[in-house]
């Protein structure tokens, strides 16, 4: 059994495909379908890839997700995953579609809940914490207004596995492609992920991490069945929320690169800079419009590798009218371009004990300019942070932390990365409570 797992971008790609690293699978992500191929990727369960796709139009999105879709769909894939944006960003219903007729799909189910970080579907409308009600889902997703479209509410799903296996069958047989599910808890998901596999026809499911941690729970369940060796007690799991860093001998400090606008990561990193990291500031304008400010940037985080402080290389956009913080994908992609260099320089110079990137298209930007191909993921540190080694590249075989930019509590950062200064404070090494969302 291999899973495959197709997300729009980088964070998305690793936040999906952590949790199966978590419960002991042997899991990759790769960057492109090309510098590993994909049948020769010997021992892995799971293998997610970052197709790159919600930056770009909605035609070129669907072009270039039917072929990564079929790059995945060698004779080892058993299952398809379709990773989506928890708050729906991106083409995500054109996308799954191009993603069903590439596997032969005759049904979709998706559910982009994710209740762990405080995002459930409800009435078929998608609901964030703090935010409300962001709108109906299938809206959102860009899915046809027809019988094509159908949805499971709560009611069918507190009737358990086989009452949605019924539902789904049903849907299907009235002329839906795609069926949208309600979810408030992971008991939730694990019920559909449950009916989804036990349907007589192959249901492709979709959606945020939230129900790739119902699969992948279900993926080592099959496992463990299939084998007739036990374990011994002490999963992944037992030690995912200890810091990373404590794992470096040398006690050197990390390298932070934020792309991310959101208020999660500015709060992650002004907890981060009271422990005693340093921010290296970048205003996206004076970035785009001057190379030299990035080598800058790198040089200086290099300085600060060498003296034991963390460097937090930041990215800043300010808000247009509208309170958006972008400047268009192509600049965008462009300050992401800037980042990485500093980025890349900063290694140059000076060596740190890991690289922590977040922000998708920052942390893929990054990784290509080091000439990595992707990630061997080994560990769920956090719940939605993934934690692995680079494969290939300058960065060959180094740790590195990818996390989205609106996951995890104010703190998550800094009890990963354990900020080195010489002002830092101390923290205990004691495990704290999971994150709220």
């Amino acid at each position: 059994m291999r899973i495959a797992i197709l997300a729009d971008d980088l964070t998305g790609a690793c936040d999906a495909a952590a949790p199966f690293a978590r419960r002991g699978l042997a899991t990759r992500v790769l960057l492109s379908p090309r510098p590993v191929p994909l049948r020769s990727a010997d021992g892995d369960d799971v293998v997610a890839l970052d197709a790159d796709t919600r930056r770009l139009s909605r035609r070129l999105a669907i072009t270039r997700t039917t072929v990564a879709a079929r790059a995945l769909y060698t004779p080892e894939a058993t299952h398809l995953f379709k990773k989506v944006d928890s708050t729906l960003r991106g083409h995500v219903g054109p996308e799954l579609l191009a993603c069903m007729r590439a596997w032969g799909a005759p049904l979709a189910l998706l559910c982009p809940a994710y209740p762990a970080m405080g995002r459930w579907v409800q009435d078929g409308a998608l609901f964030v914490d703090r935010r409300g009600m962001l709108g109906d889902v299938a809206t959102l997703a860009g899915l046809p207004a027809d019988r094509r479209t159908a949805w499971i509410s709560l009611d069918e799903l507190r009737s358990g596995a086989e009452a949605i296996e019924q539902a789904l069958a049903e849907r299907s047989a009235a002329g839906a492609r795609v069926v949208v599910a309600d979810a408030d808890t992971p008991g939730h998901l694990t019920a559909l992920v449950a009916a989804a596999m036990r349907s007589a026809r192959p249901i492709l499911l979709a959606g945020s991490a939230g129900l790739g941690t119902a699969l992948a729970e279900w993926a080592a369940a099959r496992r463990r069945e299939g084998t007739a060796e036990t374990a011994n007690g002490l999963s992944n799991a037992d030690t995912s929320a200890a810091s990373i860093a404590d794992a470096d001998p040398d006690d050197r400090p990390w390298l932070v690169v934020a792309g991310s606008q959101t208020d999660v990561t500015d709060h992650q990193i002004v907890e981060l800079t009271r422990a005693g990291a340093e921010a290296i500031e970048l205003d996206i304008d004076d970035l785009l419009g001057r190379r030299s400010q990035a080598v800058a940037a790198g040089q200086r985080a290099a300085a600060l590798l060498r003296a034991g402080v963390t460097p937090v290389l930041r990215l800043l956009i300010a808000p247009d009218p509208s309170g958006t913080r972008s400047r268009g994908p192509r600049l965008d992609e462009r300050a992401a371009r800037a980042m990485a260099l500093a980025c890349q320089t900063a290694i140059e110079l000076a060596t740190p004990a890991g690289l922590f990137l977040t922000g998708g298209m920052t942390a893929r930007a990054c990784l290509l300019a080091l000439g990595t191909s992707g990630l061997r993921l080994e560990r769920e540190p956090l719940p939605g942070i993934a934690a692995g080694a680079a494969v290939g590249g300058a960065w060959d075989k180094r740790p590195v932390i990818t996390k989205a930019g609106g996951f995890g509590a104010p703190d998550a950062m800094r009890r990963l990365v354990r900020p080195r200064s010489p002002r830092r404070t101390a923290f205990p090494t004691a495990r704290s409570a999971p994150p709220l969302a």
